[in-house]
């Protein structure tokens, strides 16, 4: 395999006209432009016979190197995966998407160091609350509940009817922080895919809407290991009948729509990257399309998460017309984002129905490594992300209200 020298991993990367995985570590990854990377990859010889176009002049800083492996496309969602040792019902559990390997003992990843932390200055920070407001769906906050082990209930999340699928959470607290939940994961493939760390709920709004806010706040644990292919994040979403539409399911105007958020690794800079995941029934392929946060605002594209760092994030979604009946709806739906109070998302021209009963009727707290218990979402100690401060909405949360901007 070949291992890309500095200069050319950097050409690939700033060069817009270009699409090839860059070597990083032992093994190569996908580089992701445009929208998304998700559905995309490049077999080794194909990367070969890029690279090799480049010129031979581009190929003098290249060595030998790497552990040999090919690039693979991650499995789907492995939704309601579950395995022993979670509190999920025989009911939630169905077979995983990906059988684990024999014997796997160490996967790729990256630590960040304090010198890769670039300096933003945001509106709002970890400590800002917004004023409540009447316009709030629920607010759910965890200063008042007991520390230890934790079961989410409908009397904690605003009386709504609540689906748990498993959890694998807590009530922790820092001295001067308060109270805060916090989501555990095994080290390795025991720690992957739906079901095993973490958790997962969904809860139904006593109402259909056709525009709502969601935010939260979000810290990734000390030390975290910024796997190959990232993890999920809440989001909202909208579904008719028993399944939600996520794991791979197929978005037909009609049935429902999701737009959780993931966490997805670096490209050569450390710390995460955001990005809305999005079930709609234009998506690309079987899984969620990706739409990065940051991407064309100026200096926020170099925009990373960072361990140990609580951050405000919230979105908003906005349904589309749903056009006539007996034909496809119109292409005017909106996904937005801000981060810490700052504009860091604008999707537009999006179609999540064709039909007016369709809209947003739930909350979905989902928080695992993955993708399905599969190595590249694997990682080699225990790792822990921490939620506080949930809020839904019909109106904008840590923008234009408070001190937001």
């Amino acid at each position: 395999m070949f291992q890309l020298s500095p200069v050319l991993e950097k050409t690939l990367i700033e060069s817009p006209s270009l699409y090839l995985p860059v070597h990083k570590m032992r093994g190569f990854r996908e580089l992701e432009r445009g929208e998304s990377g998700r559905n995309r990859s490049m077999t080794r010889r194909a990367v070969l016979a890029a690279v090799g176009a480049l010129g031979a002049s581009s190929l003098s800083g290249c060595s030998q190197g790497g552990n040999g492996e090919d690039p693979t496309t991650a499995p789907g969602d492995g939704e309601r995966t579950t395995t022993s040792g979670g509190t999920a019902t025989p009911d939630d559990a169905t077979p995983s998407d990906t059988e684990a390997p024999a014997t796997t003992t160490e996967y790729q990843y990256t630590v960040e160091t304090e010198t890769d932390r670039i300096p933003f200055t945001d509106p709002i920070g970890a400590e800002w609350m917004p004023e409540e407001s009447d316009d709030e769906l629920f607010r759910v906050t965890f200063d008042d509940m007991e520390l230890g082990s934790y079961r989410p209930t409908s009397e904690d999340w605003g009386g709504y009817a609540l689906d748990l699928h498993y959890n694998y959470l807590s009530i922790e607290e820092r001295e001067s922080e308060g109270k805060y939940m916090a989501s555990h994961y095994a080290e390795g493939l025991e720690g992957t895919g739906s079901g095993n760390g973490g958790g997962q709920f969904e809860l139904e709004f006593d109402e259909i809407h056709d525009e709502l806010y969601l935010a939260y706040q979000v810290r990734f644990g000390e030390g975290f290991e910024w796997n190959h292919d990232g993890g999920k994040l809440p989001g909202l979403m909208g579904y008719i009948g028993e399944n939600a539409i996520v794991g791979g399911r197929d978005s037909t105007g009609e049935n429902g729509w999701s737009a959780r958020m993931m966490w997805r690794p670096p490209y050569t800079d450390r710390g995460g990257r955001l990005v809305q995941y999005v079930y709609h029934p234009d998506k690309r392929g079987t899984y969620g399309d990706d739409f990065a946060w940051f991407q064309g605002f100026g200096m926020d594209n170099r925009r990373r998460l960072h361990d140990d760092e609580w951050y405000w994030i919230e979105h908003r979604v906005k349904m589309n017309d749903p056009g006539p009946e007996g034909e496809e709806g119109v292409d005017d739906g909106l996904i937005e984002g801000w981060f810490n109070g700052k504009y860091a998302l604008e999707k537009n021209g999006l179609r999540f129905r064709d039909v007016p009963k369709l809209g947003i009727n739930y909350f979905y707290f989902s928080s695992f490594f993955g993708g399905g218990q599969d190595p590249t979402y694997a990682h080699n100690r225990e790792e822990q992300i921490d939620y506080d401060n949930f809020i839904v909405s019909t109106s904008p949360i840590t923008h234009n209200r408070g001190d937001g901007e």
